[in-house]
């Protein structure tokens, strides 16, 4: 299985997701122990795409650096696949 693969979630809606897709999508990047603080704090795929480091950190209390570098190479990866599926994109 690929990393991040999601087909369980849409890719062309992140800023849509729910609660429950952004733990789906926690789950497939190796990160479910983070789950229940997501959805404690109503992290929707809109907030998902504007998290900062300090709000790991400080908002989200994940201290591991490792995991925080886990969570943004794969956020990173979303979103360079969100604009790969815009309608926007260059040809």
């Amino acid at each position: 299985m690929n990393f991040y693969q999601l087909n369980e979630i849409s890719l062309g809606k992140v800023e849509e997701w729910t609660f429950e897709d952004v733990s789906v999508w926690l789950r497939k990047i190796c990160m479910k122990e983070y789950q229940s603080i997501f959805l404690e704090s109503k992290i929707d795929g809109a907030m998902l795409m504007i998290l900062s480091n300090d709000d790991l950190i400080n908002g989200l209390n994940i201290n591991n650096m490792m995991h925080r570098k886990r969570f943004f190479q794969a956020l990173n990866l979303l979103k360079q696949q969100k604009f790969a599926h815009s309608p926007f994109q260059k040809t």
